[in-house]
């Protein structure tokens, strides 16, 4: 890109001389690179006459290579809206465009070389700048969609990764639960099991109990009084009595003895 620096001679009045002779002193500064000492002169020449679009279009050019694109603008632009010449604002939009270009915007810079062409439709420069713009604005859009996409597939993934921890997340949970699950089923058996041994136990020392009981209520039911025992004694003693003396009978008792004829 190239950036046009207008040199200007004025021979008016002694204080447009003045003015001029800044403009001049800071045109050789500008072209021996000294762009700080430049911009003084090309300052001072604006105080001296704030409408000197001269001094606001050289300005530019040297912020603009100071790399200070918006400080540029802005005295491209203050050159465009002040009476100008379709020449002059035509160098103003093609400057204007270039710092544009410089800040990346694009679209901006399109529409600056537009206008530079509209004023001066055979700056060979204005088109060429025009077509590198358009063809860099492409290029940003298909980056940016690109990021766009890119990201679309980072968040993609980042919800289908949370999706896993959360699926992960919830199996732990069953996991857990079937493990507190089981845990509880296992004390509700030992719990049975120590119920039913604390049961059996229970039934056995009943049983044991009720068996105490009943060989008590036998041994009471087999003891008896000593006067039954001294009556069956008797009675037993009767009985042997009237068994010897049947005994005796039998063995006293004479056979008549029959003769045989």
């Amino acid at each position: 890109m190239k950036i046009l620096v207008l040199l200007f001679m004025f021979c008016f009045s002694v204080f447009a001389q003045k003015e001029n002779a800044l403009i001049r002193n800071g045109n050789k500064k500008f072209a021996k690179e000294n762009y700080n000492s430049a911009i003084k002169d090309y300052g001072k020449s604006l105080e001296l006459n704030p409408d000197n679009n001269y001094a606001k279009f050289n300005l530019g050019n040297t912020f603009y290579k100071l790399d200070s694109a918006e400080a540029a603008q802005n005295f491209y632009q203050g050159m465009i809206s002040g009476e100008s010449s379709d020449l002059e604002k035509s160098l103003a939009y093609y400057n204007y465009g270039n710092s544009l270009m410089k800040s990346q915007k694009f679209d901006k810079s399109i529409e600056a070389y537009k206008n530079s062409l509209k004023l001066n439709p055979s700056d060979t420069d204005a088109k060429y700048n025009l077509e590198y713009a358009k063809k860099m604005l492409q290029q940003q859009q298909d980056q940016d969609q690109n990021q766009d996409k890119n990201q679309d597939q980072d968040d993609n993934k980042d919800q289908n990764q949370d999706k896993k921890n959360e699926q992960n997340q919830d199996q732990n949970n069953k996991d857990d639960k079937q493990k507190q699950d089981q845990g509880d089923k296992q004390d509700n058996q030992q719990k049975n099991e120590d119920q039913q041994n604390q049961d059996g136990s229970k039934q056995s020392n009943e049983k044991n109990n009720q068996n105490q009981k009943g060989e008590g209520k036998q041994a009471q039911e087999m003891k008896i009084s000593k006067e039954q025992a001294e009556q069956i004694l008797k009675n037993l003693a009767k009985q042997e009595k009237a068994l010897l003396m049947k005994t005796k009978k039998k063995k006293g008792e004479k056979k008549k003895v029959e003769k045989n004829w």
